[in-house]
């Protein structure tokens, strides 16, 4: 709804793995009277499956059928194997990183200057 990418510097409307955002749907629903919040939602950056021990993660499965909010997608577009990913946990060293460079990171600004308006999801 309304939806957005970002990856680096870079900001793409467009819903999820390159499906149709639903953009008039977020107009349709604001007509009704129902106001619309922005979520923080995050995805960690790829890693080479080889240099990683999977055996200190969680597997985090898929859903079973992809659901789109658009209407406007073929059914082909959603016929994808679903790739599992894996939780793992982070430290205070881990932290200190994260923090150094967290400033220059376009998502975090977005999140700084709309703070109020935004519901972070976890």
């Amino acid at each position: 709804m309304n939806a957005r990418c970002i990856t680096g510097e870079t900001s793409v409307y467009t819903g999820p793995n390159g499906l149709q955002s639903a953009t008039h749907l977020t107009d349709s629903l604001k007509k009704l009277g129902i106001s619309m919040r922005r979520f923080k939602t995050g995805t960690p950056a790829r890693m080479d499956g080889r240099t990683i021990d999977y055996s200190k993660m969680e597997p985090q499965y898929g859903d079973e059928k992809i659901v789109p909010f658009s209407f406007e997608n073929k059914p082909e577009d959603l016929e994808r194997e679903q790739v599992k990913c894996w939780l793992t946990y982070t430290n205070e060293e881990t932290h200190k990183v994260i923090k150094k460079i967290l400033t220059a990171h376009l998502l975090f600004r977005l999140y700084q200057r709309n703070r109020s308006k935004i519901l972070s999801v976890n």
